[in-house]
């Protein structure tokens, strides 16, 4: 724990790998030791959406189908460009709708439903565009060892300097399958009604991020760079660049998935047992399983 003579970092002493990130930043465009760059921040929204529906008349009934999309892409990048301060949230939905009523008889009506929507939403942060692909910049800082990847940046923080986004996702998807049909029937002083349903949902999870990426998280504090016994010495961006990590944490989380199943049916009776006196009744068993991995 000598101090170093005039309070300099020996450049033998510099970590490479420290360097190399800090070397990814431009040089300040302003006087002073802070507060000292002025950047350009930018961002763009894109929305785009669709829908086609088809109705058609037939003989004995009718029968549509319909297919809507969403697309929405937010593009931001930061002073420092995509790699260090860019981000993108790409958000898709899609829905698509059949319905069919079918005339079974003049007293016989029959609605067959089957519909399925999707939603996709992700954030993707320091370029990065999965898990194998991304800026690679742990890779060419000589970061890539062991467990961790070298696809993007690690999340690095040195006591608030800012040293880049990290390359991070967090990816959630929603699936929603729906089929389901109702028959009505008028008999006499009767009009029957039976049904059933069928519902699937599912949904697809990814996050790395935080304590859960698999870039690594690594963390600079005075400590290892001040005086023994001494808690006002030290300095966080001295013990980075000295590569002295004070923390460190690396998580590699899966995708993870989730399905939910339910069915239901019923039946019921609207009984007209004289003009001022009507009798509804009916009944309805419904099956709601637990969540189970998918």
């Amino acid at each position: 724990r000598t101090v170093f003579p005039g309070n300099i970092i020996p450049a033998r002493q510099i970590s490479p790998i420290s360097s190399y990130f800090a070397n990814q930043f431009p040089n300040p465009n302003r006087p002073g030791l802070s507060s000292n760059f002025v950047g350009v921040s930018t961002a763009t929204t894109s929305d785009d959406q669709g829908l086609i529906k088809i109705d058609q008349v037939l003989r004995n009934g009718h029968f549509s189908v319909s297919y809507a999309d969403y697309q929405q892409l937010i593009n931001s990048v930061g002073p420092f460009g995509t790699a260090l301060s860019g981000s993108i949230n790409s958000n898709h939905g899609h829905r698509a709708i059949v319905n069919w009523d079918a005339t079974v008889s003049p007293t016989q009506l029959n609605h067959l439903t089957v519909a399925f929507t999707r939603w996709l939403l992700g954030t993707y942060a320091g370029a990065q565009k999965s898990q194998t692909s991304g800026s690679n910049l742990n890779a060419s800082a000589g970061l890539a060892q062991g467990l961790v990847g070298g696809s993007g940046e690690a999340v690095i923080a040195a006591g608030g300097y800012y040293l880049g986004v990290g390359g991070t996702i967090n990816y959630i998807a929603h699936q929603n399958y729906r089929a389901a049909d109702d028959f009505s029937w008028h008999l006499g002083n009767h009009s029957w009604q039976f049904g059933a349903s069928m519902d699937r949902f599912s949904t697809t999870g990814l996050q790395l991020s935080g304590g859960y990426t698999n870039q690594g998280n690594y963390t600079f504090s005075p400590q290892e760079s001040a005086l023994p016994g001494n808690n006002g010495t030290g300095f966080a961006a001295a013990s980075y660049m000295l590569g002295n990590v004070d923390s460190a944490i690396y998580g590699q989380q899966p995708s993870q998935a989730w399905e939910f199943r339910t069915w239901g049916f019923y039946g019921q009776d609207s009984w007209k047992i004289r003009p001022n006196l009507t009798l509804n009744y009916g009944l309805r068993w419904e099956y709601s399983p637990p969540v189970v991995d998918k």
